[in-house]
């Protein structure tokens, strides 16, 4: 993904600098406080510069190391190999990976991550921590550490100032997660509020400053940047329970999550985000997670006929899922034989043929979906429509629709939810979260 520009941050309050001109000092307060701003939420947690004036200072220092890190690797003792982009997560074929180099100091990425010390341990080192190598040895990531996260991660080793964007706090976050650096992601994530705040500013605001504003975001689009953060927050990329409290933040993934959450819809509305197409890519807990929220509501025809074709893109990525249930036979659905009574005639047994499983078998996708979705508010003519749209029908799916339609939400479905995330179920304190 190519790189988005630095997102502006909202004026905030603080006192401007003294100036002869007051016009000059008027200009330059707003820029400056949201700077500050940002520096100083990344410097608390990642202990980094916390004013532009420490930047500048240094700046000199940082482009030479930056140099080396990122291109001439003159003086490093292992060249650490990273994809390019993350692999595709739904293809049934591998994808080929293209990988990039970060060169670097074994012994300096290994104090500051665990997982590297015990990676890199005996690879590129003695037992007693000690790179003895005449010629740098390379070292291959996985390919869920992109080059795009880490070279954050190469950036918060050698203490350079962060060079975050929308499009790669996900990527950044990953590689915190999976090597285990709480405070790079905590910064990360901390960076992602600002920006998301910063557009929730903006709504409504004049046509100069929308087009600044979508000027500032991926190719996927300001959404689809924030959409991706939030799935990856739900995935259990690093195989920790999502209920589970993290010492460095006090709080639980969950929490973060449903956090970000808020500040996604507070940024945009709910119908902008169903009609990106990052929505369309969205794990299934993800967007369980996501419905809960009464804001996504407000168009439920729109927002149905969009589930369904996240259904049959998943159709064209997966497999199809299993009728029967591991543990045995499933309960049945089918309508029972018809019998015929003809005069003069033996009793007659007609069977009803229900649709073909192949047909039907990716519907059962959109179940835990139509649980959530209003189809009470659906005027009568648009839930025709979209009960007709589906033909032929899943006869489990047609009796979620009919019972939701009767039966008014009642906001109990996070349980279901948590069973569906990655990591399992969620703790006690976590159904009490329920909305009221």
């Amino acid at each position: 993904m190519a790189p988005a520009g630095n997102v502006t941050l909202p004026p905030l309050s603080c006192s401007p600098p003294p100036s002869s001109s007051q016009t000059l000092a008027k200009e330059q307060a707003p820029e400056q406080c949201a700077r500050a701003n940002l520096l100083g939420a990344v410097s608390a947690c990642a202990g980094l510069p916390a004013s532009s004036e420490d930047v500048s200072i240094w700046s000199q220092r940082d482009a030479a190391i930056e140099d080396e890190v990122f291109s001439q690797g003159r003086f490093a003792d292992v060249i650490f190999s990273c994809a390019t982009s993350w692999p595709s997560q739904f293809s049934s074929s591998p994808v080929p990976v293209v990988r990039e180099e970060v060169y670097g100091q074994a012994v300096i990425f290994a104090m500051m991550s665990p997982v590297l010390r015990d990676r890199l341990q005996g690879h590129c080192m003695d037992g007693a921590g000690r790179c003895e190598l005449q010629q740098p040895q390379t070292f291959q990531l996985e390919d869920k550490i992109t080059a795009q996260g880490f070279r954050e991660v190469a950036r918060y080793v050698y203490r350079l100032v962060p060079k975050f964007t929308a499009v790669n706090i996900p990527e950044v976050s990953a590689a915190a997660r999976l090597l285990r650096m709480p405070e790079l992601d905590r910064a990360a994530f901390q960076w992602g509020l600002v920006n998301l705040e910063t557009m929730a500013s903006q709504r409504g605001s004049s046509p100069e400053e929308s087009m600044l504003r979508h000027q500032e975001q991926g190719p996927l689009g300001a959404i689809g940047d924030a959409l991706c953060y939030f799935g990856m927050m739900c995935s259990n990329i690093d195989a920790v329970p999502i209920d589970e409290v993290d010492p460095f933040f006090g709080t639980t993934r969950f929490s973060r999550a449903i956090q970000w959450r808020s500040a996604l819809l507070k940024a945009f509305d709910g119908c902008e985000i169903v009609a990106s197409p990052a929505f369309l890519e969205l794990r299934e807990g993800t967007m369980l997670l996501l419905l809960e929220c009464e804001e996504m509501h407000s168009q439920p025809s729109f927002l149905w006929q969009c589930c369904i074709r996240w259904a049959l893109g998943r159709k064209e990525r997966e497999l199809p899922l299993s009728k029967r249930t591991p543990g045995g036979p499933a309960f049945s659905f089918e309508k029972p034989p018809k019998k015929l009574f003809v005069p003069g005639a033996r009793l007659v047994t007609v069977s009803s043929l229900g649709p073909a499983e192949d047909d039907v078998d990716w519907q059962r996708w959109l179940l835990p979906i139509a649980e959530r979705v209003r189809f009470k508010d659906m005027p009568a003519r648009d839930f025709a429509a979209q009960v007709e749209a589906i033909q032929p029908m899943l006869p489990e799916l047609r009796q979620v629709i009919y019972r939701v339609r009767r039966t008014p939400w009642s906001g109990q479905l996070i349980r279901d939810v948590s069973q569906r995330l990655p990591d399992g179920p969620l703790s006690r304190a976590l159904y009490q979260m329920q909305p009221p």
